[in-house]
């Protein structure tokens, strides 16, 4: 759910433009509720938002159709995922007299990383670590964005 992606056929025809004198039309199945947006002027290349579409499986079928009016139809089947829950309890760091962590605490998401991938940001700004838990090193607002 709300995930941006792009799909795209004959990608290696006519510099990534499709089948010269083909035209394109992209359906997908109900009960998607986001957009389709074309990419380029031959709409072989999408962008699709899949917004509050509920998870479940979805057919995507593109239409081929040539200067002969034959077509070719092309179908993906798309699982959209439910949006993982996680739910990070506040840290409470102590420090000592030299201003020094005296506890270590710990983000975790309670998610595996074998399904899921992750983005730790510190005060805005992407971190390195791609783990399901995170140990801060430094104090401020940390978030994680969690991908299937």
């Amino acid at each position: 759910m709300g995930s941006i992606k792009n799909y795209s056929v004959d990608i290696n025809e006519n510099n990534g433009s499709g089948s010269i004198g083909s035209t394109y039309l992209w359906g997908i199945s109900s009960p998607f509720s986001g957009t389709i947006t074309p990419i380029n002027t031959s709409q072989n290349q999408i962008q699709v938002d899949w917004q509050s579409t509920v998870p479940g499986i979805y057919t995507i079928t593109v239409e081929e159709r040539n200067n002969s009016s034959c077509s070719k139809f092309t179908t993906l089947t798309v699982q959209v995922f439910e949006n993982p829950n996680v739910d990070i309890e506040d840290q409470i760091v102590c420090l000592n007299e030299d201003n020094q962590w005296i506890s270590t605490p710990v983000f975790n998401t309670n998610l595996s990383s074998n399904y899921y991938e992750f983005q730790w940001y510190l005060n805005d700004v992407l971190l390195s670590h791609t783990g399901s838990s995170l140990i801060p090193t430094q104090t401020g607002t940390y978030k994680v964005i969690v991908k299937k």
